[in-house]
């Protein structure tokens, strides 16, 4: 949210592990009502619906999404290594493309055998 704009805090969680999603802000008016409608439905493949917070990346999946990131720049996309934290892995997309682009069909493909489980994909700016 906070990449469109929305100021909104990490979650918390609970003794358990479960999540705390955070307050929305307060939206004044309608074009920040639009701004905020529009940041929410961007960010909508990454809404969860709690549970336990994510296990960080095993060394093994690191490497495998570093060597993901080698083997598409070997196909032709231009992609920088993957950001890892400790809730996962975002592999960010070439400037301009979605990941519904046709033109990374041929190169996910060949490079399948690289992808972490926990490897999502962020469209570039």
């Amino acid at each position: 949210m906070r990449q469109h704009g929305i100021d909104l805090p990490d979650p918390s969680f609970d003794a358990q592990g479960n999540m705390i999603p955070p307050e929305p802000p307060a939206v004044a008016n309608a074009q920040a009502k639009r701004k905020f409608k529009a940041a929410e439905q961007a960010c909508k493949q990454y809404e969860t619906s709690g549970g336990p917070p994510p296990s960080p990346p095993s060394a093994q999946q690191r490497q495998q999404a570093l060597a993901f990131a080698r083997c598409l720049r070997q196909h032709g996309l231009n992609v920088p290594d993957p950001q890892i934290t400790a809730n996962g892995i975002a592999q960010p997309l070439p400037e301009g493309m979605d990941r519904d682009d046709p033109r990374l069909r041929a190169p996910r493909q060949a490079c399948r055998q690289y992808l972490p489980n926990n490897l999502t994909e962020q469209a570039g700016g």
